[in-house]
């Protein structure tokens, strides 16, 4: 088993470029199939993810070609199929879009439930709904979810926020009849990447009003060259460990208007940062302490989910009592039991709430009853670098960010199906001056 080293307790110093952002390199390659001419994609990371995507691309009969480490050609001319694996789904949960796609090329499309098979939690009876309400025949047999039809002009109302189902409905509906009309579209900047591709590529997709997005059916799309925003949850968790090691770091490569929510929290918690056309410097001092934060996380443009285990790890050395609240995903803090082994303070509960099924964005009656919601936080706590297991953390780099901010040496093994991944963030990590060595087994 691979074990990774770090040696914490080194303020990390210098510049960092953020890479492109792996869940919508792999939207924007899936989009790239509902053309039959070629796409260029730039700033692309070559991730698992990615890799799994192009793969499952290729099966279809997609040509796929490397023209450099960070920029890939797609050219879909022919396919000869309509069905993605599990196995696909598995190395990357983005690939539930593949649906999407193949109902606006083929009209026809075949994706494993990614419930049955417990690739995540996020319900996808939002997506199906929604479908089958702009005239999408909808079917599930043997564990896959088989779709056929051309979308037919209409408005559709989501319940409750999702953002892979608004994604999933332009997906199908920009080569479809008529105009399609989403009510609480979903606002993150990475739906703007895939409809600002799409709109390069013919299609007529517009923002009329908050959450709200028209899509005009268009007969066809050409080709583009398109490249994939900073990856805006990389950019904040080197920031938390720019400020929790105690170091001065500047971050290039993102926008910093997609992470103001994590700026406000950052200038609460009394941490130093400034904007300027170059990126983002966040700094922090040995003699300053950190205020204790009340982070709850919303759709954008509010606090993301997907800073809260960074944010969790930073206010583990804040003076005083820190509260997370999670209400996007059923299973975010499943790290927490590791940063006690730490030596964090962490008491995971679930807010007392008047009507939960309205408060969250998942189905809150269908999630695991050991899982919680929330935690607080009660620091100072030094952390205490020690051996830690992440084989079943979904959340597996928050590991390497912590063990940067410990005293002494931590041992993370389990990290074997996030390896691909992990040199180009260490590569990174390690120009700041961070101590990360890769172990092999013997």
């Amino acid at each position: 088993m691979i074990t990774y080293v770090i040696e914490g307790g080194q303020p990390l110093k210098g510049e960092y470029l953020v890479s492109g952002s792996r869940s919508t390199a792999c939207k924007l390659l899936i989009a790239s199939l509902l053309t039959p001419e070629p796409v260029i994609i730039k700033n692309i990371p070559h991730t698992q993810e990615v890799e799994a995507t192009a793969d499952s691309l290729q099966f279809l009969g997609a040509k796929i070609n490397w023209t450099s480490p960070e920029e890939i050609q797609v050219e879909c001319k022919k396919l000869n199929g309509c069905a993605i694996s599990v196995e696909a789904l598995k190395k990357c949960p983005a690939n539930f879009l593949f649906w999407g796609s193949l109902i606006g090329r083929l009209h026809k499309a075949a994706v494993p439930d990614p419930t049955d098979n417990k690739i995540n939690q996020h319900p996808v009876d939002r997506h199906l709904h929604a479908a089958i309400k702009l005239g999408i025949k909808v079917k599930k047999t043997k564990g896959f979810f088989q779709a056929s039809g051309q979308t037919q002009g209409k408005a559709v109302q989501f319940k409750k926020h999702t953002q892979m189902g608004t994604e999933n409905l332009i997906l199908m509906s920009v080569l479809g009849n008529g105009k399609v009309i989403i009510n609480n579209a979903a606002e993150e900047p990475e739906v703007d990447n895939l409809i600002n591709m799409l709109n390069s590529m013919g299609a007529l997709i517009e923002r009329t009003g908050p959450r709200k997005i028209e899509i005009q059916g268009v007969k066809k799309l050409s080709g583009t060259s398109v490249e994939v925003i900073g990856d805006r949850k990389e950019a904040v968790a080197v920031a938390c460990a720019a400020a929790a090691t105690r170091g001065e770091v500047l971050i290039k490569g993102f926008q910093t208007t997609h992470i103001t929510k994590a700026l406000a929290k950052f200038k609460q918690a009394g941490i130093q940062y400034k904007v300027s056309d170059e990126g983002l410097l966040v700094w922090a001092y040995e003699q300053n302490p950190f205020n204790p934060l009340e982070i709850e996380s919303r759709p954008h443009p509010e606090f993301s989910t997907i800073w809260i285990p960074y944010f969790t790890t930073l206010c583990t050395q804040a003076n005083g009592e820190s509260t997370l609240h999670d209400t996007i995903y059923p299973n975010r803090f499943g790290f927490v039991d590791l940063l006690v082994k730490m030596g964090a303070e962490i008491h995971p509960h679930d807010p007392d709430l008047p009507d939960p099924e309205s408060a969250y964005a998942f189905n809150i009656k269908n999630r695991d009853p050991s899982l919680k919601q929330a935690v607080k936080i009660f620091g100072p706590a030094p952390l205490v670098g020690t051996k830690l297991n992440s084989e079943n953390l979904k959340d597996k780099e928050v590991l390497i960010f912590a063990a940067l901010a410990a005293k002494g040496t931590s041992e993370i093994q389990g990290i074997e199906d996030f390896n691909k991944d992990l040199p180009f963030l260490v590569k990174k990590l390690k120009s700041l001056g961070a101590k990360i060595e890769q172990k092999n087994p013997s």
